[in-house]
């Protein structure tokens, strides 16, 4: 079953990383947000330009 995340961004720090040196990850992971579509694929939104999503 695949995770309903997914990965916004990495940083590696310090960078540039140097051999046999303590280096951090960070990931930066985002909820995926399911959006309600039309039959011809495009999204249906609130009447404002937001995209109609899935409720969590």
């Amino acid at each position: 079953m695949a995770a309903n995340v997914y990965v916004e961004s990495v940083t590696l720090s310090p960078n540039p990383v140097e051999t046999r040196k303590t280096l951090l990850i960070s990931v930066d992971v985002q909820n995926v947000k399911y959006i309600l579509g039309t039959g011809t694929g495009k999204a249906l939104d609130t009447g404002n330009g937001a995209a109609l999503q899935v409720k969590e």
